[in-house]
């Protein structure tokens, strides 16, 4: 089984990198799990027209879960993708955290129901990556960590971060980082300095995702571009970088080598000045 985290900065595109790269491994005859790990729980929402019952509501209302309150959360959408939501507290009430880590708890202690697939896909909340939000990355040396970020300077600030993060976890047998995901906003200079940055972490662009307005359509109608269109350019890019993450082994991870945020901000203010020549 092969167990992806696909992690950055808020609203950088991580939920609709999950679910594409779900939907591309399930049509090539993998059986995916997709794992919500958002308060919001809105991770899974283009697999299913309906909603996804979370582990954290389900905890609410009996005070425990069993193996048979967790199978029954694990629901399927559609192209055979199934899905689980940690859930978590309304703002202000408590921390998601805790929900993550509930989940990911479980699973580990129900390894059965975890079984079937071939592929297990964490869409993790943000640039947190200390206590449950760290819960994914902590499931094995195997685990494959992706950075999603674009060319302004915030994500790849927050990307660096969990990379300072991955480093201590990995020392604690959590996963490593198979890449960073290139999300294109069309920001000047945008590919030279991504590159220069995954190449300072001393990894790879595992997959460069073009800025394409048939993206925003698909979420207009509730579906991943590769179903709705999927001979655009984002759903190709979305395929190939499914078709990477595939091919990934535990060999091809690194433990990353972040920069200092002095160094940080030098590499991208040189960058910008030569982006502008």
């Amino acid at each position: 089984m092969k167990k992806v985290v696909i992690c950055g900065k808020g609203g950088i595109g991580k939920s609709t990198i999950s679910t594409n790269v779900c939907v591309a491994a399930a049509r090539r005859g993998l059986k995916v799990l997709q794992v919500g790990c958002d308060p919001k729980h809105d991770s899974c929402s283009r697999h299913r027209d309906g909603g996804v019952p979370t582990v954290m509501a389900r905890f609410a209302e009996t005070g425990r879960l069993s193996r048979e309150d967790l199978a029954a959360l694990l629901v399927e959408g559609r192209n055979g993708v199934h899905c689980i939501e940690a859930g978590g507290p309304q703002p202000g009430e408590g921390c998601a955290g805790r929900a993550i880590s509930l989940l990911v708890d479980l699973l580990r202690e129900c390894p059965e129901l975890l079984e079937p697939f071939d592929l297990v896909v964490y869409d993790l909340l943000g640039d947190v990556v200390c206590g449950g939000f760290a819960a994914p990355i902590r499931t094995g040396k195997d685990t494959q960590v992706y950075l999603v970020a674009s060319g302004e300077f915030l994500p790849i600030y927050a990307a660096n971060n969990i990379a300072r993060g991955v480093v201590h976890l990995a020392k604690r047998g959590g996963g490593s980082i198979g890449g960073v995901i290139a999300n294109l906003r069309g920001t000047p200079g945008e590919r030279p300095l991504l590159e220069q940055f995954a190449a300072a972490l001393g990894t790879r662009i595992a997959g460069s995702v073009p800025r394409d307005p048939r993206v925003f359509e698909a979420e207009l109608a509730r579906r991943t571009v590769i179903e709705e269109s999927p001979d655009s350019p984002a759903a190709v890019a979305l395929s190939e970088l499914a078709a990477t993450v595939l091919a990934t082994t535990r060999e091809d991870l690194v433990r990353p080598t972040p920069l200092a945020d002095a160094a940080l901000e030098e590499m991208y203010l040189r960058c910008m000045v030569e982006a502008r020549r």
